[in-house]
């Protein structure tokens, strides 16, 4: 089964203040992929900081040299999306709209969602969070 990687696990291993992801990469066989939400988040990050080309141009060797393949957001996961928001609605829970997207592109591929932030997306109905332990 592929892994979809999160935002914060690869901002975090891009700035090198974790090794929670090479560790991953170490291990896993699997395909790897992100949304494009994911990218969005982390390029517009980029375009921010004061160094965006050489930024930029290290996050793109990354994704290649992983061959790491960026989903698209179809109709689909849309879905999905609106399908798992009404239910969190109707419990009374809250996910931002973009990671209840990452979700969904988690679950129409049948990916394994990789984030740290397990208890936030932990909420989405049927998700696979993937586990180091």
């Amino acid at each position: 089964m592929g892994l979809l990687l999160d935002s914060d696990v690869i901002i975090d291993h891009l700035n090198n203040k974790s090794v929670y992801l090479s560790s991953i990469i170490n291990v896993s066989k699997d395909d790897l992929f992100i949304s494009v939400i994911t990218w969005s988040e982390i390029v517009y990050g980029i375009r921010k900081s004061t160094n965006s080309n050489i930024a930029f141009r290290y996050f793109s060797d990354f994704l290649i040299e992983l061959n790491i393949a960026i989903l698209e957001f179809d109709q689909k996961i849309a879905d999905n999306f609106i399908s798992s928001k009404i239910a969190l609605e109707k419990k009374g829970l809250k996910i931002g709209d973009f990671d209840l997207i990452i979700g969904s592109t988690a679950l129409v591929n049948d990916l394994v969602l990789v984030t740290k932030n397990r208890k936030h997306f932990s909420r989405i109905s049927d998700i696979t969070l993937y586990s180091n332990s």
